[in-house]
């Protein structure tokens, strides 16, 4: 990847032989693009680090846009996350700047991560009003991805605000767009909605049928949190219909997904906040194990990873915590801390 960085900054004008400016330019994007390329591949410490990079040469480059552009990708890391406090603030950064050059590309792209972190915060009226400006624009402009997009997430806060009916009619109009201009991940995460859809209205055999549809396709194009997303899903589907087994399996897949993202993570604060995000994972998984049906064994399986996951929260928060105290200090005190030690 850092090949790739040397070579996008070169070719974008970031050469020895552009102005300081356009050095910087050249160095912003390449940075920004790598920093959302480790995002979704779910190697959020990279992306970080990346994005951080970015930003920095966005301001070097005195280039409001830019800057627009890695608030707007810092807002998708923390929505990743699931701290949804700092995904909103920087979505809102993003937008501030990009109304500035009334892009409606930017502007729709935008507006519709806000409704997705409305909808996660229950703030249901404020979602629908950026929701419905985002397809207003979509539609004046004939975005049919955009348009696509927009549906998907109104298809989720119809889901959210127990209006299943209408949830599933807005995820099959999304549906059809996706798959006519061949949106692999938006038609896999419109998938997953239509599954939660259902879910809610209490059909679970159509709700595991889209699950599976959309498991595939996740793993098709590499979306390691949509993919653990719909194995969560798809076991507490398949505990409705009494296939433990297979519920069982899929919780399973879900969390060592979930693992192999944590890990990732070297900020103590971006993992304890994304540990919080899946504690519904684990939660499931204890519940599951301690059904009647369920022997001796499963049940200390059950005890243990609870105490896993309430030991590894603990830590988080205890590296948070030390984080926040070292700040400022000295760093031949901490140096001469770690000898000590």
């Amino acid at each position: 990847m850092k090949y790739v960085f040397h070579r996008a900054t070169a070719w974008s004008g970031a050469g020895s032989s552009g102005t300081s400016r356009e050095r910087a330019r050249g160095s912003a994007g390449a940075a920004s693009n790598l920093g959302r390329a480790y995002l979704a591949l779910g190697e959020i410490q990279k992306a970080a680090d990346w994005l951080n990079l970015g930003l920095e040469y966005w301001r070097k480059a005195e280039e409001v846009w830019g800057e627009a552009r890695a608030y707007y990708y810092y807002g998708d890391l923390y929505f990743t996350l699931g701290d949804l406090k700092a995904a909103g603030e920087n979505y809102q950064k993003a937008l501030d700047r990009w109304r500035i050059s009334n892009d409606p590309n930017d502007i729709g792209n935008v507006l519709r991560s806000l409704g997705k972190v409305c909808i996660k915060r229950g703030e249901y009226t404020a979602a629908a009003i950026h929701l419905n400006e985002a397809l207003e624009l979509g539609r004046k402009h004939k975005q049919r991805r955009a348009q696509a997009e927009t549906l998907s997430l109104l298809g989720q806060l119809y889901t959210a605000t127990a209006k299943s009916t209408k949830a599933i009619e807005h995820y099959q109009q999304a549906l059809v767009v996706w798959r006519e201009i061949s949106g692999r991940g938006g038609e896999a995460a419109t998938l997953t909605g239509l599954g939660e859809a259902y879910q809610a209205m209490g059909d679970n055999q159509s709700a595991r049928d889209y699950l599976q549809q959309a498991l595939r396709l996740h793993r098709t194009v590499q979306a390691h949190d949509g993919e653990a997303q719909s194995l969560f899903l798809l076991a507490r589907t398949e505990r409705s219909l009494g296939v433990m087994t297979e519920a069982g399996r899929d919780i399973e897949a879900a969390l060592k997904s979930v693992e192999s993202v944590r890990a990732s993570v070297l900020s103590q604060n971006l993992r304890a906040t994304y540990l919080a995000s899946v504690r519904d994972y684990y939660e499931f998984y204890i519940d599951l194990l301690l059904r009647p049906e369920h022997n001796a064994a499963d049940a200390r399986l059950a005890l243990h990873i609870n105490e896993r996951a309430s030991a590894r929260s603990l830590l988080e928060s205890l590296g948070e915590i030390r984080t926040n105290l070292t700040q400022g200090v000295d760093a031949r005190l901490l140096a001469r801390e770690n000898e000590l030690q």
